[in-house]
């Protein structure tokens, strides 16, 4: 009795890209300029920024909005080029704090970091904001070339006690507000 033993080789269905953005996020499109700057920034590819809304924040009513700026490999594979946060100073409705923007080391020395602040700049004034809050090691000199070159203004320079390291807070007037007056003032 002879035994023939046929080997089958089947190729798996092929399985869906992962997505570029899941359950909870929301798509965040930037204007069209800020869309044609990050084309050439990060190559023609599938990109988009994504932000989730947290309410949690350390402060009643505050909220923290989250954002990832995600674009698709050419093996389809994503990856998370920026992330950065906006909120409300606690306790002044007039000022916008932006925080933790971290670039992908890849695409440093790209513009992309500059391009992030401009962006959160842009809506920070569509929001009715009139100030843009921020921070910053001065030894950070990425950073540092992005806050002079969009004329963010020095207002307080300190050592952080907990790190022992100086930074700058720095604050970009987003529009001109004339004083609202008392009934009856001259």
């Amino acid at each position: 009795m002879s035994t023939t033993t046929r080997t089958v080789t089947t190729t798996p269905p092929a399985s869906p890209p992962p997505p570029l953005f899941y359950p909870g996020e929301q798509r965040y499109p930037p204007s069209s300029s800020f869309e044609k700057r990050l084309n050439e920034i990060i190559g023609k590819r599938e990109w988009m920024i994504l932000f989730i809304t947290e309410t949690f924040s350390p402060w009643p009513g505050g909220v923290v909005r989250k954002y990832t700026l995600r674009a698709r490999k050419e093996n389809g594979l994503v990856e998370t080029l920026a992330t950065w946060q906006v909120s409300p100073f606690p306790g002044c409705c007039g000022i916008l704090v932006e925080t933790q923007i971290q670039v992908l080391e890849a695409m440093k020395k790209k513009g992309l970091g500059g391009l992030i602040h401009e962006m959160n700049m842009e809506y920070a004034k569509g929001w009715n904001y009139t100030v843009l809050l921020g921070s910053d090691l001065l030894s950070n000199e990425p950073t540092q070339r992005i806050i002079s070159s969009s004329k963010g203004e020095k207002v307080y320079e300190f050592v952080n006690s907990k790190t022992l390291r100086r930074v700058g807070v720095y604050v970009w007037k987003l529009k001109e507000v004339a004083e609202k007056k008392p009934e009856g003032a001259a």
